[in-house]
């Protein structure tokens, strides 16, 4: 795998993570394990550091969620604030993040906006309204990996 980090993955786990018994997730304590995570993949003294490695307040990032199996299954709110809180503390600016997932219709049962700071962009490669950045959804690639 490329990156600054090649072949490299840490694990970080907690059983505080999920409240089952409320049925769920403590974004507390999935900022702490976020924060160990990066910590431990780059050697950073703090989460801020951590982040540095691979982002400027100058870049504009995408989330990549899923959100397939809207309602129930789709990428868990409490993550994507974690990342995005991450961002923020190292200078990146919310009109500078943007959540995205190929159907708009998809992330809007999952309601991102409840939960992110304003000014995060959240956008739908396809919707009603058209597609983004010349997304077209009848163009694909075929590619042999393996003759």
């Amino acid at each position: 795998m490329p990156g600054v980090y090649p072949g490299k993955a840490v694990r970080v786990r907690s059983e505080e993570a999920v409240d089952t018994a409320a049925n769920c997730v403590r974004g507390g304590t999935v900022r702490n394990m976020l924060a160990t995570g990066m910590q431990e993949l780059t050697g950073a003294a703090n989460p801020q550091d951590a982040w540095a490695h691979f982002f400027s307040p100058q870049d504009v990032v995408g989330i990549k969620v899923n959100c397939s199996g809207s309602p129930e299954i789709h990428s868990n709110p409490e993550v994507i604030v974690a990342i995005i809180e991450n961002l923020q503390s190292i200078g990146v600016p919310p009109s500078q993040i943007y959540i995205y997932d190929r159907f708009q219709n998809q992330l809007d049962i999952v309601k991102y906006e409840k939960y992110v700071p304003s000014g995060v962009q959240i956008a739908g490669a396809e919707s009603s309204r058209g597609s983004i950045l010349g997304y077209d959804p009848y163009t694909y690639v075929e590619a042999n990996f393996f003759g």
